[in-house]
């Protein structure tokens, strides 16, 4: 059977500062489905948190009352795509009755649909998603979209913008969580290998087993303690991670290879070589200043 684990939690930024935790999330059973979504108002937006809850709360209750037995991927994913239209206008909608500027209210969305083996999502912004194939395979299923300038890409920005997407594979477990966990779990010295996905991590959450009601209590217990207190989900950013799972269904566990922790001062070396080739490719047309005898 279908289970959900939540955290949600204001950051400690957002404590010192006394703003609310501008984060947002929902999650509706529709037949054998499960739609969830997760929200993130941006930090540096007046009124954000209006935004996240107008928007995940809209996207998911759309999907949920139109969602139909029997529909195929691509009805699936019109039916997310429409929405996340429902979505933007209601955070505009929002802004107007709050006589705010829409783009006060600047959050992101990530909805996902899926029935226990299929998972199709749709993504606006820097939160995403995360999968467990029956497999095994761990999978980045959403990437964070991002400006040239790293600027977030937020709801607001429109259809063109948005993503959808149905993940191929049957899907055994998955999570979608806001910025500050999901960096955590997908970390960017991981982006340019073959795996994203911090996988030696991502088992500990996404591995669940406990069939009976007082082992998942104590699981979820643990869960909590690790996201608040390990050094490897560690973030001053409010935090939300809603996951789905079927505990007798889990993932299948592969070679303990696969879950090696990363060595992270090879990949930071990696980074730093490739950042010094860059630099040298950009400025080897220019010639520097001769600065001999100047005191």
């Amino acid at each position: 059977m279908m289970q959900r684990f939540v955290y949600h939690a204001r950051g400690i930024d957002h404590i010192e500062t006394g703003d609310p935790c501008q984060d947002a999330f929902l999650s509706a059973r529709c037949g054998d489905a499960t739609v969830f979504g997760v929200s993130d108002g941006v930090g540096s937006r007046k009124h954000s948190e209006l935004g996240s809850r107008a928007a995940v709360a809209s996207a998911v209750l759309y999907v949920s009352n139109h969602l139909e037995p029997g529909m195929a991927d691509a009805d699936i994913r019109d039916v997310i795509r429409a929405g996340f239209a429902v979505a933007y206008h209601t955070v505009c909608g929002t802004a107007r009755r709050t006589n705010e500027p829409a783009r006060e209210l600047d959050a992101t969305l990530c909805v996902g649909v899926w029935d226990g083996r299929r998972l199709s999502w749709g993504q606006a912004g820097d939160s995403g998603m995360v999968a467990a194939l029956a497999s095994g395979e761990y999978v980045q299923v959403t990437h964070q979209q991002h400006d040239d300038g790293g600027g977030m890409i937020p709801l607001r920005f429109g259809p063109d913008t948005w993503e959808f997407g149905t993940v191929e594979g049957d899907v055994a477990a998955v999570l979608a969580a806001t910025d500050g966990l999901l960096e955590r779990l997908c970390p960017a010295l991981l982006r340019e290998t073959g795996q994203p996905v911090y996988t030696a991590l991502v088992r500990e959450l996404l591995h669940r087993t406990e069939t009976d009601a007082k082992a998942r209590r104590s699981a979820n217990r643990r869960l909590r303690e690790l996201i608040r207190h390990d050094p490897r989900m560690y973030t001053v950013d409010d935090a939300t991670l809603v996951m789905l799972y079927d505990p007798e269904r889990p993932p299948a566990l592969l070679a303990d290879a696969y879950y090696e922790e990363p060595d992270w001062e090879a990949l930071r070396a990696d980074v730093a070589r490739r950042i010094q080739r860059e630099w040298a490719a950009i400025t080897s047309g220019y010639k520097h200043a001769d600065v001999k005898g100047v005191s």
